[in-house]
């Protein structure tokens, strides 16, 4: 098997396990959601304590809430074909949704089509129809990147689902928020969780 096959199983094994992260972050409800009660729902999120963080051992620095919390996770046989190391933490409240992906692969990484791959696992979640994307290319903290910019109708509401993703040779940092897309509110805090972005 050649390193580019690998490399792409490696992705999608992480991007399933992406996708079992949004699906309970956002897609645990199984009617339709009114906006009024989304408002009055997140009203925790922008009660948290945001704050700019080191993420763990990962080189990140972004700005999080108290609660985000570190996802335990362990690379089966075939994962560690491809990866040396994996760390996810995520934090998600209503229609909220942060999430953050730190991986080092034995390949080099490419953000576009890890990009790609990820807007493909978030349209196949339960619940999400009319979902619409776009990948442009980045620049931070003098890292190349990708930024998908994605919505989605899910259960009533217009869920808009944004990525950072950052690479270095094989490695790969990816920040993701998902928010209802009609709350200027938390329109705000993602644009100021994405402006905060930094590798050191």
């Amino acid at each position: 098997m050649n390193p580019k096959k690998i490399q792409i199983i490696g992705l999608v094994l992480v991007l399933a396990f992406f996708g079992m992260i949004v699906a309970r972050a956002l897609m645990q409800k199984d009617r339709v959601v009114k906006n009024e009660d989304d408002f009055k729902a997140t009203q925790g999120v922008l009660e948290e304590t945001w704050q700019l963080r080191h993420i763990g051992e990962t080189g990140l620095v972004v700005i999080t809430p108290d609660s985000m919390k570190h996802v335990p996770t362990k690379l089966d046989d075939e994962a560690k074909k491809t990866l040396i190391s994996y760390d996810a933490f995520e934090y998600s409240l209503e229609s909220f949704g942060m999430r953050i992906n730190h991986i080092v692969s034995k390949v080099p990484v490419d953000s576009e089509e890890y990009a790609d791959n990820l807007a493909k696992v978030i349209k196949k979640i339960k619940g999400v129809n009319k979902y619409t994307y776009a990948i442009s290319p980045l620049t931070k903290s003098g890292q190349e990147g990708s930024f998908l910019k994605g919505t989605a109708t899910q259960y009533g509401l217009s869920i808009e689902t944004d990525s950072v993703i950052l690479v270095k040779d094989n490695t790969l940092w990816e920040v993701t928020v998902s928010f209802n897309s009609d709350n200027v509110k938390l329109r705000n805090l993602a644009e100021k969780i994405f402006n905060s972005v930094e590798i050191r």
